[in-house]
């Protein structure tokens, strides 16, 4: 016997790979509202301590110290908001990519093209993370005060986000190859 009523048929089962294309969308977007609330609060601190002059606020220097972005006495204003743009750009691209793919893959039943293409915006925004890091270290040089300097290091993060880069890439073209042989052999059909 049916628990549901007579008529009706049970719900259709959602497949294993469209719940975790919705699990990957709700992670993404609360990386995405926590990346972009973070850089909000910093440049909302940067903002206060640049206003205050010398004698600086000293909430808003506890609010940039626990960020690490307590900027140094000498430091240029242009300098840390070029920095500050580029960083949050680069911290908000990833998650919003990988919100964008979960819906695609939460959309789509197989391969198709636009499945690839979101495949490579990840990789873009993962590449442009990579690189931001790196302008950030540059542009950023002798802004900050001591003990907050960001440098960046080839350690394991460095090479795990190029090995996630790479994989991106390779995944779209798989996907971009595999959605050009369906189409190719429904056409043939």
């Amino acid at each position: 016997m049916s628990a549901f009523p007579v008529g009706r048929s049970q719900p259709p089962r959602r497949s294993l790979l469209s719940r975790r294309a919705r699990d990957l969308m709700s992670i993404a977007s609360l990386l995405a509202f926590m990346a972009g609330a973070a850089w909000l609060l910093i440049g909302i601190g940067l903002l206060a301590h640049l206003d205050a002059g010398v004698m600086g606020s000293s909430s808003s220097d506890r609010l940039l110290g626990f960020f690490g972005w307590l900027p140094a006495s000498d430091a240029s204003a242009s300098r840390l908001g070029m920095v500050w743009l580029i960083g949050g750009s680069a911290a908000v691209a990833p998650p919003i990519a990988l919100r964008r793919l979960g819906y695609r893959l939460w959309k789509t039943e197989g391969l198709d093209l636009e499945l690839a293409r979101r495949f490579r915006t990840l990789g873009h925004a993962l590449s442009f993370n990579f690189v931001a890091g790196l302008t950030i270290s540059v542009i950023g040089d002798g802004q900050w005060a001591a003990g907050t300097a960001h440098r960046y290091s080839f350690g394991t993060g460095s090479w795990s986000l190029i090995a996630a880069v790479l994989l991106a890439y390779l995944v779209a073209e798989l996907m971009r190859d595999g959605a050009m042989a369906v189409a190719e052999n429904r056409d043939f059909v």
